[in-house]
């Protein structure tokens, strides 16, 4: 029965006080099943520090409590700049004429038509010119976050966040 626990003497305890921890626990799952997953978690009072991934920024879990997700750290490109000012218009604008708030798809389509923008403005026009241009970008603050290339041309930046008080945090690098 897993709702009785035995002491190492054999003797009945409670969940609560069942002496279960882990140094960290990664569970790089899906929304649903994170709101599934950490309930039952919690009920078993293991004490652990969670590490998950992109499931974890979802407004699902977010909103599953502090006392249920604990602390836990999560890496997550698809968590917008939401605060910044060029992001609010961004979103204002797609609200505007679509009448929905933009994904994250959309978001990223809009961060690489601005890049491709910039190649042009700076006068770069044929494959191997906007390849190279490109492949230069470090610390382009777009609509899906930030972005900077290495030589293989992929984003090498992926923040690591948090969450407090039911909102996701960006750990800043130390």
């Amino acid at each position: 029965d897993s709702t009785v626990f035995l002491s190492e003497s054999g003797d009945t305890i409670e969940a609560t006080e069942a002496p279960a921890s882990v140094e960290c626990l990664f569970i790089p799952a899906e929304p649903a099943q994170l709101q599934q997953l950490l309930p039952q978690i919690n009920f078993y009072n293991l004490k652990t520090t969670y590490l998950g991934g992109e499931g974890w920024g979802d407004k699902a879990v977010l909103g599953l409590g502090q006392e249920v997700i604990k602390t836990c750290y999560f890496a997550s490109a698809r968590l917008t700049g939401e605060a910044t000012a060029s992001y609010k218009k961004f979103k204002s604008d797609f609200n505007r004429k679509y009448k929905r708030d933009p994904a994250y798809l959309e978001a990223i389509g809009f961060d690489a038509m601005s890049l491709i923008c910039q190649a042009l403005k700076a006068d770069k026009y044929s494959r191997s010119d906007i390849t190279q241009y490109l492949s230069g970008i470090a610390d382009f603050h777009g609509m899906a976050g930030l972005i900077s290339f290495d030589r293989s041309r992929q984003n090498v930046v992926l923040p690591v966040y948090t969450i407090q008080a039911g909102e996701p945090k960006l750990m800043k690098e130390h």
